[in-house]
Protein backbone atom coordinates (compact mmCIF):
# COMPACT_ATOMS: atom_id res chain seq x y z
CA UNK A 1 0.00 0.00 0.00
CA UNK A 2 2.82 2.39 0.89
CA UNK A 3 4.64 1.53 -2.34
CA UNK A 4 1.52 2.20 -4.43
CA UNK A 5 1.03 5.60 -2.77
CA UNK A 6 4.66 6.54 -3.41
CA UNK A 7 4.37 5.59 -7.08
CA UNK A 8 1.23 7.68 -7.45
CA UNK A 9 2.90 10.74 -5.86
CA UNK A 10 5.90 10.39 -8.19
CA UNK A 11 3.61 10.18 -11.20
CA UNK A 12 1.74 13.32 -10.13
CA UNK A 13 5.06 15.19 -9.73
CA UNK A 14 6.22 14.10 -13.16
CA UNK A 15 2.92 15.21 -14.64
CA UNK A 16 3.36 18.73 -13.20
CA UNK A 17 6.91 18.89 -14.59
CA UNK A 18 5.81 17.74 -18.03
CA UNK A 19 2.83 20.16 -18.04
CA UNK A 20 5.10 23.07 -17.14
CA UNK A 21 7.59 22.14 -19.88
CA UNK A 22 4.86 21.81 -22.51
CA UNK A 23 3.32 25.13 -21.43
CA UNK A 24 6.69 26.95 -21.74
CA UNK A 25 7.29 25.31 -25.11
CA UNK A 26 3.88 26.48 -26.34
CA UNK A 27 4.34 30.04 -25.05
CA UNK A 28 7.98 30.69 -26.10
CA UNK A 29 8.57 28.04 -28.76
CA UNK A 30 11.44 26.65 -26.73
CA UNK A 31 12.36 25.62 -23.16
CA UNK A 32 15.16 27.25 -21.23
CA UNK A 33 16.46 23.98 -19.85
CA UNK A 34 19.10 25.64 -17.66
CA UNK A 35 16.61 27.56 -15.55
CA UNK A 36 13.92 24.83 -15.89
CA UNK A 37 16.09 22.03 -14.51
CA UNK A 38 17.32 24.27 -11.70
CA UNK A 39 13.73 25.15 -10.78
CA UNK A 40 12.35 21.61 -10.73
CA UNK A 41 15.50 19.68 -9.78
CA UNK A 42 15.32 17.26 -12.69
CA UNK A 43 17.49 16.46 -15.69
CA UNK A 44 16.75 17.58 -19.23
CA UNK A 45 17.18 14.05 -20.61
CA UNK A 46 14.51 12.60 -18.27
CA UNK A 47 11.97 15.32 -19.13
CA UNK A 48 12.62 15.79 -22.85
CA UNK A 49 13.40 12.25 -24.00
CA UNK A 50 11.44 10.05 -21.53
CA UNK A 51 8.60 11.74 -19.68
CA UNK A 52 7.18 13.94 -22.44
CA UNK A 53 6.95 11.10 -25.07
CA UNK A 54 5.34 8.71 -22.53
CA UNK A 55 2.86 11.37 -21.38
CA UNK A 56 1.87 12.27 -24.94
CA UNK A 57 1.43 8.59 -25.83
CA UNK A 58 -0.47 7.03 -22.89
CA UNK A 59 -1.03 9.87 -20.41
CA UNK A 60 -0.36 9.85 -16.68
CA UNK A 61 -0.14 6.02 -16.54
CA UNK A 62 3.05 6.18 -18.60
CA UNK A 63 4.75 8.29 -15.92
CA UNK A 64 4.29 5.68 -13.15
CA UNK A 65 7.37 3.77 -12.12
CA UNK A 66 7.40 0.17 -13.38
CA UNK A 67 9.37 -2.84 -12.18
CA UNK A 68 12.83 -3.05 -13.65
CA UNK A 69 13.37 -6.02 -15.92
CA UNK A 70 16.85 -6.46 -14.52
CA UNK A 71 19.86 -7.81 -16.28
CA UNK A 72 19.21 -10.22 -19.11
CA UNK A 73 20.12 -13.86 -18.38
CA UNK A 74 23.44 -15.05 -19.70
CA UNK A 75 21.72 -17.89 -21.51
CA UNK A 76 18.15 -18.73 -22.46
CA UNK A 77 17.44 -22.50 -22.30
CA UNK A 78 15.27 -24.19 -24.85
CA UNK A 79 12.17 -26.07 -23.64
CA UNK A 80 13.78 -29.46 -24.36
CA UNK A 81 16.90 -28.54 -22.40
CA UNK A 82 14.85 -27.27 -19.46
CA UNK A 83 12.84 -30.52 -19.34
CA UNK A 84 16.05 -32.58 -19.47
CA UNK A 85 17.60 -30.64 -16.58
CA UNK A 86 14.38 -31.00 -14.58
CA UNK A 87 14.41 -34.76 -15.13
CA UNK A 88 18.03 -35.04 -13.91
CA UNK A 89 17.23 -32.91 -10.85
CA UNK A 90 14.36 -35.23 -9.91
CA UNK A 91 16.66 -38.25 -10.17
CA UNK A 92 19.51 -36.70 -8.20
CA UNK A 93 19.28 -37.81 -4.58
CA UNK A 94 21.17 -35.13 -2.66
CA UNK A 95 18.88 -34.20 0.25
CA UNK A 96 15.63 -35.36 1.84
CA UNK A 97 12.88 -34.44 -0.57
CA UNK A 98 15.23 -32.44 -2.81
CA UNK A 99 17.86 -32.92 -5.47
CA UNK A 100 21.02 -31.04 -6.47
CA UNK A 101 20.80 -28.29 -9.09
CA UNK A 102 24.58 -28.06 -9.56
CA UNK A 103 25.06 -31.84 -9.87
CA UNK A 104 22.20 -32.18 -12.37
CA UNK A 105 23.39 -29.23 -14.49
CA UNK A 106 27.05 -30.28 -14.55
CA UNK A 107 26.13 -33.89 -15.32
CA UNK A 108 24.06 -32.69 -18.30
CA UNK A 109 26.92 -30.47 -19.51
CA UNK A 110 29.62 -33.15 -19.22
CA UNK A 111 27.89 -36.32 -20.51
CA UNK A 112 27.33 -37.39 -24.10
CA UNK A 113 23.93 -39.00 -23.68
CA UNK A 114 22.18 -39.35 -27.08
CA UNK A 115 18.99 -38.02 -25.47
CA UNK A 116 20.81 -34.93 -24.16
CA UNK A 117 19.39 -31.87 -26.03
CA UNK A 118 21.82 -29.26 -24.57
CA UNK A 119 23.66 -27.17 -27.17
CA UNK A 120 27.42 -26.43 -26.95
CA UNK A 121 26.65 -22.85 -25.89
CA UNK A 122 24.42 -24.12 -23.05
CA UNK A 123 27.09 -26.60 -21.94
CA UNK A 124 29.78 -23.90 -21.80
CA UNK A 125 27.49 -21.55 -19.86
CA UNK A 126 26.87 -24.26 -17.24
CA UNK A 127 30.52 -25.25 -16.86
CA UNK A 128 31.62 -21.60 -16.52
CA UNK A 129 29.38 -21.22 -13.45
CA UNK A 130 31.50 -23.40 -11.23
CA UNK A 131 30.14 -25.78 -8.55
CA UNK A 132 27.86 -23.36 -6.69
CA UNK A 133 24.18 -23.19 -7.57
CA UNK A 134 24.22 -19.45 -6.83
CA UNK A 135 26.47 -18.94 -9.86
CA UNK A 136 24.08 -20.78 -12.20
CA UNK A 137 22.17 -18.70 -14.68
CA UNK A 138 18.64 -17.65 -13.71
CA UNK A 139 17.08 -19.67 -16.54
CA UNK A 140 18.91 -22.81 -15.37
CA UNK A 141 17.77 -22.42 -11.75
CA UNK A 142 14.21 -21.69 -12.82
CA UNK A 143 14.11 -24.88 -14.86
CA UNK A 144 14.78 -26.97 -11.73
CA UNK A 145 13.29 -24.80 -8.99
CA UNK A 146 9.72 -26.13 -9.21
CA UNK A 147 10.64 -29.82 -9.37
CA UNK A 148 10.54 -30.56 -5.63
CA UNK A 149 6.98 -31.88 -5.90
CA UNK A 150 8.07 -34.12 -8.78
CA UNK A 151 10.97 -35.34 -6.66
CA UNK A 152 8.62 -36.36 -3.84
CA UNK A 153 6.34 -38.18 -6.29
CA UNK A 154 9.34 -39.93 -7.90
CA UNK A 155 10.73 -41.21 -4.60
CA UNK A 156 7.50 -42.06 -2.76
CA UNK A 157 4.27 -41.73 -4.77
CA UNK A 158 2.17 -42.90 -1.81
CA UNK A 159 3.41 -40.13 0.48
CA UNK A 160 2.93 -37.57 -2.28
CA UNK A 161 -0.62 -38.76 -2.79
CA UNK A 162 -1.47 -38.71 0.91
CA UNK A 163 -0.01 -35.23 1.38
CA UNK A 164 -1.42 -33.77 -1.80
CA UNK A 165 -3.59 -30.70 -2.13
CA UNK A 166 -7.24 -30.72 -1.15
CA UNK A 167 -10.01 -28.18 -0.63
CA UNK A 168 -10.81 -27.75 3.09
CA UNK A 169 -14.39 -27.06 4.06
CA UNK A 170 -16.03 -29.03 1.21
CA UNK A 171 -16.05 -32.62 2.49
CA UNK A 172 -19.33 -32.13 4.37
CA UNK A 173 -21.00 -30.32 1.47
CA UNK A 174 -23.15 -31.48 -1.44
CA UNK A 175 -25.09 -29.99 -4.34
CA UNK A 176 -28.84 -29.78 -3.79
CA UNK A 177 -30.75 -31.66 -6.48
CA UNK A 178 -33.61 -29.14 -6.55
CA UNK A 179 -31.86 -25.78 -6.29
CA UNK A 180 -28.49 -26.76 -7.77
CA UNK A 181 -26.69 -24.85 -5.01
CA UNK A 182 -24.11 -26.12 -2.55
CA UNK A 183 -25.35 -26.91 0.96
CA UNK A 184 -24.28 -28.93 3.97
CA UNK A 185 -25.13 -32.63 3.99
CA UNK A 186 -28.18 -33.85 5.86
CA UNK A 187 -27.89 -36.73 8.31
CA UNK A 188 -28.02 -40.06 6.50
CA UNK A 189 -27.18 -38.70 3.06
CA UNK A 190 -23.55 -39.83 3.05
CA UNK A 191 -21.72 -42.38 5.20
CA UNK A 192 -18.06 -43.38 5.25
CA UNK A 193 -16.52 -46.67 6.34
CA UNK A 194 -12.95 -47.68 7.10
CA UNK A 195 -10.81 -49.97 9.23
CA UNK A 196 -8.34 -49.22 11.99
CA UNK A 197 -5.71 -51.56 13.44
CA UNK A 198 -6.19 -51.53 17.19
CA UNK A 199 -2.76 -51.08 18.75
CA UNK A 200 -3.44 -52.88 22.00
CA UNK A 201 -3.58 -56.66 22.34
CA UNK A 202 -6.75 -58.44 23.47
CA UNK A 203 -7.22 -61.87 25.10
CA UNK A 204 -10.02 -63.75 23.28
CA UNK A 205 -11.50 -66.89 24.97
CA UNK A 206 -10.60 -69.94 22.87
CA UNK A 207 -11.34 -73.25 24.60
CA UNK A 208 -10.77 -75.31 21.44
CA UNK A 209 -6.97 -74.92 21.50
CA UNK A 210 -4.81 -75.28 18.41
CA UNK A 211 -1.80 -73.17 19.42
CA UNK A 212 0.53 -73.08 22.47
CA UNK A 213 -1.25 -70.10 24.04
CA UNK A 214 -4.82 -71.43 23.81
CA UNK A 215 -3.71 -74.99 24.68
CA UNK A 216 -2.22 -73.77 27.96
CA UNK A 217 -4.31 -70.75 28.96
CA UNK A 218 -7.56 -71.12 26.97
CA UNK A 219 -7.22 -67.75 25.18
CA UNK A 220 -5.81 -66.38 21.96
CA UNK A 221 -4.15 -62.96 21.88
CA UNK A 222 -3.91 -60.41 19.06
CA UNK A 223 -4.66 -56.83 18.01
CA UNK A 224 -7.34 -57.52 15.39
CA UNK A 225 -9.36 -54.95 13.40
CA UNK A 226 -11.88 -52.26 14.30
CA UNK A 227 -14.32 -51.53 11.44
CA UNK A 228 -16.51 -48.45 11.75
CA UNK A 229 -19.15 -46.51 9.79
CA UNK A 230 -19.65 -42.74 10.29
CA UNK A 231 -22.22 -40.22 9.13
CA UNK A 232 -20.25 -37.61 7.17
CA UNK A 233 -22.37 -34.63 8.27
CA UNK A 234 -21.21 -34.59 11.88
CA UNK A 235 -18.90 -37.63 12.45
CA UNK A 236 -21.58 -39.57 14.32
CA UNK A 237 -20.56 -43.25 14.56
CA UNK A 238 -23.43 -45.37 13.23
CA UNK A 239 -21.96 -48.83 13.93
CA UNK A 240 -18.67 -50.57 14.58
CA UNK A 241 -17.36 -54.11 14.48
CA UNK A 242 -14.37 -55.72 16.17
CA UNK A 243 -13.28 -58.49 13.80
CA UNK A 244 -11.04 -61.24 15.18
CA UNK A 245 -9.37 -63.38 12.53
CA UNK A 246 -5.98 -64.98 12.11
CA UNK A 247 -3.27 -62.53 11.01
CA UNK A 248 -5.43 -59.63 12.25
CA UNK A 249 -7.25 -59.38 8.91
CA UNK A 250 -10.85 -58.96 7.73
CA UNK A 251 -12.84 -59.92 4.63
CA UNK A 252 -15.66 -58.62 2.46
CA UNK A 253 -18.24 -60.58 4.45
CA UNK A 254 -17.23 -58.67 7.59
CA UNK A 255 -17.89 -55.35 5.81
CA UNK A 256 -21.30 -56.54 4.56
CA UNK A 257 -22.20 -57.70 8.07
CA UNK A 258 -21.22 -54.27 9.43
CA UNK A 259 -23.33 -52.47 6.81
CA UNK A 260 -26.33 -54.72 7.47
CA UNK A 261 -25.96 -54.20 11.22
CA UNK A 262 -25.78 -50.41 10.76
CA UNK A 263 -28.80 -50.30 8.40
CA UNK A 264 -30.90 -52.44 10.73
CA UNK A 265 -29.86 -50.38 13.74
CA UNK A 266 -30.93 -47.00 12.31
CA UNK A 267 -33.77 -48.40 10.17
CA UNK A 268 -32.81 -46.65 6.91
CA UNK A 269 -30.21 -46.65 4.14
CA UNK A 270 -27.90 -43.73 3.23
CA UNK A 271 -27.84 -42.27 -0.25
CA UNK A 272 -24.04 -42.50 -0.65
CA UNK A 273 -21.20 -44.51 0.85
CA UNK A 274 -17.57 -43.33 0.78
CA UNK A 275 -15.18 -46.31 0.63
CA UNK A 276 -11.48 -46.87 0.16
CA UNK A 277 -10.07 -49.66 -2.01
CA UNK A 278 -9.33 -53.31 -1.21
CA UNK A 279 -12.11 -55.28 0.46
CA UNK A 280 -14.26 -52.14 0.75
CA UNK A 281 -14.67 -52.15 -3.05
CA UNK A 282 -14.78 -55.91 -3.54
CA UNK A 283 -17.36 -57.46 -5.83
CA UNK A 284 -19.48 -58.68 -2.93
CA UNK A 285 -19.56 -55.31 -1.15
CA UNK A 286 -20.35 -53.40 -4.37
CA UNK A 287 -23.21 -55.80 -5.11
CA UNK A 288 -24.58 -55.28 -1.60
CA UNK A 289 -24.54 -51.49 -2.07
CA UNK A 290 -26.10 -51.80 -5.52
CA UNK A 291 -28.91 -54.02 -4.28
CA UNK A 292 -29.58 -51.57 -1.44
CA UNK A 293 -29.67 -48.63 -3.89
CA UNK A 294 -26.61 -46.85 -2.44
CA UNK A 295 -24.16 -44.87 -4.61
CA UNK A 296 -20.53 -45.71 -3.88
CA UNK A 297 -18.01 -42.83 -3.82
CA UNK A 298 -14.46 -44.12 -4.27
CA UNK A 299 -11.87 -42.63 -1.92
CA UNK A 300 -9.11 -44.99 -2.99
CA UNK A 301 -5.79 -43.30 -2.26
CA UNK A 302 -7.49 -40.05 -1.15
CA UNK A 303 -7.54 -39.99 2.67
CA UNK A 304 -8.55 -36.30 2.76
CA UNK A 305 -11.92 -37.37 1.35
CA UNK A 306 -12.67 -39.48 4.43
CA UNK A 307 -13.66 -37.77 7.69
CA UNK A 308 -13.16 -41.10 9.43
CA UNK A 309 -9.35 -40.81 9.34
CA UNK A 310 -9.11 -38.07 12.04
CA UNK A 311 -11.97 -39.80 13.88
CA UNK A 312 -9.80 -42.91 14.37
CA UNK A 313 -7.03 -40.67 15.72
CA UNK A 314 -9.40 -39.24 18.33
CA UNK A 315 -10.62 -42.74 19.23
CA UNK A 316 -7.05 -43.96 19.79
CA UNK A 317 -6.37 -40.96 22.03
CA UNK A 318 -9.46 -41.70 24.14
CA UNK A 319 -8.61 -45.42 24.34
CA UNK A 320 -5.06 -44.68 25.46
CA UNK A 321 -6.50 -43.19 28.66
CA UNK A 322 -9.01 -46.00 29.17
CA UNK A 323 -7.35 -49.26 28.14
CA UNK A 324 -4.88 -51.36 30.07
CA UNK A 325 -1.47 -50.75 28.49
CA UNK A 326 -0.37 -47.87 26.30
CA UNK A 327 -1.34 -47.45 22.64
CA UNK A 328 1.72 -46.95 20.44
CA UNK A 329 1.25 -44.52 17.57
CA UNK A 330 4.74 -44.47 16.06
CA UNK A 331 7.54 -46.87 15.21
CA UNK A 332 9.46 -48.19 18.18
CA UNK A 333 6.80 -47.39 20.77
CA UNK A 334 5.37 -50.93 20.78
CA UNK A 335 8.60 -52.89 21.28
CA UNK A 336 7.75 -53.89 24.86
CA UNK A 337 4.19 -54.93 23.89
CA UNK A 338 5.44 -56.84 20.83
CA UNK A 339 7.93 -58.79 22.97
CA UNK A 340 5.13 -59.69 25.40
CA UNK A 341 2.88 -60.71 22.49
CA UNK A 342 5.49 -63.09 21.08
CA UNK A 343 6.02 -64.66 24.50
CA UNK A 344 2.27 -65.04 25.02
CA UNK A 345 1.72 -66.73 21.64
CA UNK A 346 4.58 -69.10 22.42
CA UNK A 347 2.90 -70.01 25.70
CA UNK A 348 5.74 -68.65 27.85
CA UNK A 349 3.57 -66.17 29.81
CA UNK A 350 -0.11 -65.88 30.68
CA UNK A 351 -1.44 -63.06 28.44
CA UNK A 352 -4.35 -62.38 30.82
CA UNK A 353 -1.89 -60.84 33.25
CA UNK A 354 -0.58 -58.19 30.84
CA UNK A 355 -3.34 -57.67 28.22
CA UNK A 356 -7.04 -56.70 28.60
CA UNK A 357 -9.77 -59.29 28.18
CA UNK A 358 -12.21 -59.23 25.26
CA UNK A 359 -15.03 -58.01 27.49
CA UNK A 360 -12.88 -55.20 28.88
CA UNK A 361 -11.72 -54.16 25.40
CA UNK A 362 -15.30 -54.07 24.07
CA UNK A 363 -16.41 -51.92 27.00
CA UNK A 364 -13.50 -49.54 26.38
CA UNK A 365 -14.20 -49.23 22.65
CA UNK A 366 -17.90 -48.66 23.28
CA UNK A 367 -17.06 -45.99 25.85
CA UNK A 368 -14.64 -44.26 23.42
CA UNK A 369 -17.27 -44.23 20.64
CA UNK A 370 -19.92 -42.74 22.92
CA UNK A 371 -17.39 -40.27 24.30
CA UNK A 372 -16.58 -39.07 20.79
CA UNK A 373 -20.25 -38.93 19.73
CA UNK A 374 -21.03 -36.58 22.62
CA UNK A 375 -17.87 -34.47 22.44
CA UNK A 376 -18.03 -30.97 20.92
CA UNK A 377 -16.51 -30.31 17.49
CA UNK A 378 -14.94 -27.01 16.46
CA UNK A 379 -14.61 -26.00 12.80
CA UNK A 380 -13.88 -22.71 11.01
CA UNK A 381 -16.16 -23.71 8.14
CA UNK A 382 -19.09 -25.34 10.00
CA UNK A 383 -19.00 -23.84 13.48
CA UNK A 384 -19.44 -25.85 16.70
CA UNK A 385 -21.61 -28.96 17.12
CA UNK A 386 -22.01 -32.23 19.01
CA UNK A 387 -22.22 -35.29 16.78
CA UNK A 388 -25.15 -36.95 18.56
CA UNK A 389 -27.29 -33.83 18.99
CA UNK A 390 -26.64 -32.59 15.46
CA UNK A 391 -27.48 -36.02 14.02
CA UNK A 392 -30.75 -36.38 15.92
CA UNK A 393 -31.89 -32.90 14.91
CA UNK A 394 -30.99 -33.33 11.23
CA UNK A 395 -32.50 -36.84 10.83
CA UNK A 396 -35.77 -35.61 12.37
CA UNK A 397 -35.97 -32.77 9.84
CA UNK A 398 -34.91 -34.93 6.84
CA UNK A 399 -35.93 -38.61 7.35
CA UNK A 400 -34.47 -41.33 5.15
CA UNK A 401 -36.24 -44.25 3.34
CA UNK A 402 -36.56 -47.47 5.33
CA UNK A 403 -34.11 -50.36 4.95
CA UNK A 404 -35.52 -53.57 3.47
CA UNK A 405 -34.80 -56.50 5.78
CA UNK A 406 -34.99 -58.82 2.75
CA UNK A 407 -31.38 -57.92 1.91
CA UNK A 408 -30.01 -59.53 5.06
CA UNK A 409 -28.85 -62.60 3.13
CA UNK A 410 -26.18 -60.46 1.41
CA UNK A 411 -24.41 -60.14 4.77
CA UNK A 412 -24.23 -63.86 5.57
CA UNK A 413 -20.84 -65.38 6.28
CA UNK A 414 -20.43 -67.51 3.13
CA UNK A 415 -21.25 -66.65 -0.49
CA UNK A 416 -20.39 -69.38 -3.01
CA UNK A 417 -21.27 -69.62 -6.73
CA UNK A 418 -22.24 -73.13 -7.91
CA UNK A 419 -24.47 -74.86 -10.47
CA UNK A 420 -27.81 -76.45 -9.54
CA UNK A 421 -27.50 -80.23 -10.00
CA UNK A 422 -29.60 -83.38 -9.52
CA UNK A 423 -32.90 -81.58 -10.13
CA UNK A 424 -32.93 -79.14 -7.25
CA UNK A 425 -29.75 -79.58 -5.20
CA UNK A 426 -26.63 -77.48 -4.68
CA UNK A 427 -23.40 -78.56 -2.98
CA UNK A 428 -20.90 -76.04 -1.64
CA UNK A 429 -17.68 -76.28 0.35
CA UNK A 430 -17.08 -74.00 3.34
CA UNK A 431 -15.17 -73.95 6.60
CA UNK A 432 -17.17 -75.59 9.38
CA UNK A 433 -17.19 -74.70 13.09
CA UNK A 434 -14.75 -77.58 13.59
CA UNK A 435 -12.02 -75.65 11.76
CA UNK A 436 -11.88 -77.66 8.53
CA UNK A 437 -13.70 -77.46 5.18
CA UNK A 438 -16.63 -79.73 4.45
CA UNK A 439 -19.53 -80.11 2.00
CA UNK A 440 -22.93 -78.54 2.61
CA UNK A 441 -25.90 -79.77 0.53
CA UNK A 442 -29.06 -77.66 0.14
CA UNK A 443 -32.30 -78.54 -1.63
CA UNK A 444 -35.93 -77.46 -1.83
CA UNK A 445 -38.82 -77.79 -4.34
CA UNK A 446 -38.26 -74.23 -5.64
CA UNK A 447 -34.90 -75.31 -7.10
CA UNK A 448 -36.39 -77.98 -9.35
CA UNK A 449 -37.12 -75.54 -12.17
CA UNK A 450 -33.58 -74.09 -12.09
CA UNK A 451 -31.56 -77.17 -12.99
CA UNK A 452 -28.08 -76.29 -14.43
CA UNK A 453 -28.48 -72.61 -13.49
CA UNK A 454 -25.52 -70.73 -11.98
CA UNK A 455 -26.56 -69.49 -8.54
CA UNK A 456 -25.13 -67.76 -5.47
CA UNK A 457 -25.56 -69.70 -2.23
CA UNK A 458 -25.62 -67.41 0.83
CA UNK A 459 -25.43 -69.15 4.22
CA UNK A 460 -23.75 -69.12 7.62
CA UNK A 461 -22.12 -72.43 8.62
CA UNK A 462 -21.96 -71.19 12.22
CA UNK A 463 -25.74 -70.65 12.45
CA UNK A 464 -28.32 -73.01 13.93
CA UNK A 465 -30.06 -74.33 11.92
CA UNK A 466 -27.89 -74.03 8.82
CA UNK A 467 -30.06 -72.54 6.06
CA UNK A 468 -29.28 -70.86 2.75
CA UNK A 469 -30.67 -68.14 0.50
CA UNK A 470 -30.14 -68.83 -3.22
CA UNK A 471 -30.10 -66.18 -5.96
CA UNK A 472 -29.26 -66.32 -9.67
CA UNK A 473 -25.65 -65.46 -10.46
CA UNK A 474 -26.32 -65.33 -14.23
CA UNK A 475 -29.45 -64.83 -16.35
CA UNK A 476 -31.41 -68.09 -16.65
CA UNK A 477 -34.18 -68.47 -19.24
CA UNK A 478 -36.45 -65.45 -18.61
CA UNK A 479 -35.07 -64.66 -15.14
CA UNK A 480 -32.42 -61.90 -14.77
CA UNK A 481 -29.31 -62.19 -12.63
CA UNK A 482 -29.97 -61.46 -8.96
CA UNK A 483 -33.41 -63.08 -8.92
CA UNK A 484 -34.27 -64.61 -5.55
CA UNK A 485 -34.73 -68.33 -6.24
CA UNK A 486 -35.36 -69.69 -2.75
CA UNK A 487 -35.10 -68.53 0.84
CA UNK A 488 -34.52 -70.52 4.07
CA UNK A 489 -33.33 -73.57 2.13
CA UNK A 490 -32.47 -76.34 4.66
CA UNK A 491 -29.16 -78.19 4.80
CA UNK A 492 -29.69 -81.88 3.97
CA UNK A 493 -26.51 -83.40 5.36
CA UNK A 494 -25.57 -83.62 9.00
CA UNK A 495 -23.85 -80.29 9.76
CA UNK A 496 -22.04 -78.97 12.81
CA UNK A 497 -23.92 -76.04 14.34
CA UNK A 498 -22.90 -73.45 16.92
CA UNK A 499 -25.48 -73.29 19.75
CA UNK A 500 -25.48 -71.51 23.09
CA UNK A 501 -26.73 -73.34 26.20
CA UNK A 502 -28.64 -71.88 29.12
CA UNK A 503 -25.44 -70.98 30.95
CA UNK A 504 -24.25 -68.93 27.94
CA UNK A 505 -21.49 -71.29 26.80
CA UNK A 506 -21.13 -71.91 23.06
CA UNK A 507 -21.19 -75.60 22.08
CA UNK A 508 -21.17 -77.57 18.83
CA UNK A 509 -24.34 -79.51 17.94
CA UNK A 510 -24.98 -81.87 15.02
CA UNK A 511 -28.12 -81.33 12.94
CA UNK A 512 -30.37 -84.20 11.83
CA UNK A 513 -29.43 -84.32 8.19
CA UNK A 514 -31.13 -87.66 7.41
CA UNK A 515 -34.53 -86.57 8.70
CA UNK A 516 -34.28 -83.26 6.82
CA UNK A 517 -33.39 -85.06 3.59
CA UNK A 518 -36.46 -87.33 3.88
CA UNK A 519 -38.75 -84.37 4.58
CA UNK A 520 -37.48 -82.35 1.59
CA UNK A 521 -37.78 -85.40 -0.68
CA UNK A 522 -41.45 -85.89 0.34
CA UNK A 523 -42.16 -82.21 -0.30
CA UNK A 524 -40.54 -82.44 -3.73
CA UNK A 525 -42.76 -85.40 -4.66
CA UNK A 526 -45.85 -83.40 -3.76
CA UNK A 527 -44.89 -80.63 -6.16
CA UNK A 528 -46.97 -81.87 -9.13
CA UNK A 529 -49.14 -79.98 -11.60
CA UNK A 530 -51.82 -81.47 -13.89
CA UNK A 531 -53.66 -79.86 -16.80
CA UNK A 532 -56.99 -81.70 -17.38
CA UNK A 533 -59.12 -81.22 -20.50
CA UNK A 534 -62.48 -82.82 -21.39
CA UNK A 535 -64.12 -82.80 -24.88
CA UNK A 536 -67.79 -83.00 -25.78
CA UNK A 537 -69.30 -85.27 -28.43
CA UNK A 538 -68.94 -82.59 -31.10
CA UNK A 539 -65.22 -82.21 -30.35
CA UNK A 540 -65.36 -78.87 -28.51
CA UNK A 541 -63.68 -78.32 -25.14
CA UNK A 542 -66.16 -78.92 -22.36
CA UNK A 543 -64.01 -78.18 -19.30
CA UNK A 544 -60.45 -77.23 -18.42
CA UNK A 545 -59.02 -77.80 -14.95
CA UNK A 546 -55.54 -76.92 -13.61
CA UNK A 547 -54.65 -79.10 -10.63
CA UNK A 548 -51.60 -78.02 -8.58
CA UNK A 549 -50.25 -80.25 -5.81
CA UNK A 550 -47.93 -78.30 -3.52
CA UNK A 551 -46.61 -78.83 0.01
CA UNK A 552 -49.33 -76.56 1.41
CA UNK A 553 -52.15 -78.59 -0.20
CA UNK A 554 -53.99 -79.28 -3.44
CA UNK A 555 -55.73 -76.45 -5.31
CA UNK A 556 -57.96 -76.68 -8.41
CA UNK A 557 -58.66 -73.88 -10.86
CA UNK A 558 -61.42 -74.14 -13.49
CA UNK A 559 -60.66 -73.12 -17.03
CA UNK A 560 -62.28 -70.12 -18.74
CA UNK A 561 -64.85 -72.11 -20.71
CA UNK A 562 -65.89 -74.19 -17.71
CA UNK A 563 -66.17 -71.12 -15.50
CA UNK A 564 -68.36 -69.34 -18.09
CA UNK A 565 -70.62 -72.39 -18.41
CA UNK A 566 -70.99 -72.61 -14.63
CA UNK A 567 -71.98 -68.93 -14.42
CA UNK A 568 -74.52 -69.31 -17.26
CA UNK A 569 -76.06 -72.32 -15.50
CA UNK A 570 -76.40 -70.37 -12.26
CA UNK A 571 -78.05 -67.44 -14.09
CA UNK A 572 -80.55 -69.79 -15.75
CA UNK A 573 -81.52 -71.45 -12.48
CA UNK A 574 -81.80 -68.18 -10.51
CA UNK A 575 -85.56 -67.38 -11.37
CA UNK A 576 -86.70 -70.84 -10.32
CA UNK A 577 -84.73 -70.60 -7.07
CA UNK A 578 -86.23 -67.19 -6.28
CA UNK A 579 -89.79 -68.53 -6.94
CA UNK A 580 -89.26 -71.41 -4.52
CA UNK A 581 -87.93 -69.01 -1.88
CA UNK A 582 -91.00 -66.72 -2.25
CA UNK A 583 -93.38 -69.67 -2.04
CA UNK A 584 -91.71 -70.94 1.13
CA UNK A 585 -91.88 -67.49 2.69
CA UNK A 586 -95.67 -67.19 2.04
Amino acid sequence: MIGSLKAMQDAQFKERVVTAALQELKSHGRVNWTSFTAQWGVSRASVEYRWIPLYQEIGTRGLMNGKSSGRKPRIQLSEASANYLRMLYVKSNRERGRGSMTAAARYAARTDDPANPLTPQERRAILNCGRSKHNLSVSIRRAMRGADALTADYRDPRTMQLGGAYAPGTIRMTVDAETGEARRLHAGERWVGDDGSVNFCVCVPWPWGGDPCSDRYGVRVGRYQLLAVLDVRGDRCMAWSYTMRDRDSYRAEDICALYDHAFRGCGYIPAEMVSEGGSWQSRRVLEFLRMAGITMISAKGRPHQKVIEPWFGRIWTALSMRTQGQIGRYRGEMKRENDLLMKARAGSIDPRRVFPTLEGAMNSIEWAVQYENHDIHHSKEYGDWTAEDDYQRSIAEHPRPAYSLDLGYLALRERVQVTVRRFGMVAVSAESPLGFSRKYHFSCPDLIGFNRARVWVHFDPMASPVQATITLAEPFEDHPAGTLVADSVPCLNSAAEMIRDEVGIWRINWSDGVGESIRVKKLSRLAVRRELRALSLDGNRLAAISEISAPEGITKQLGIAAAAAAEAKEDAELPAIMSRMELAAS
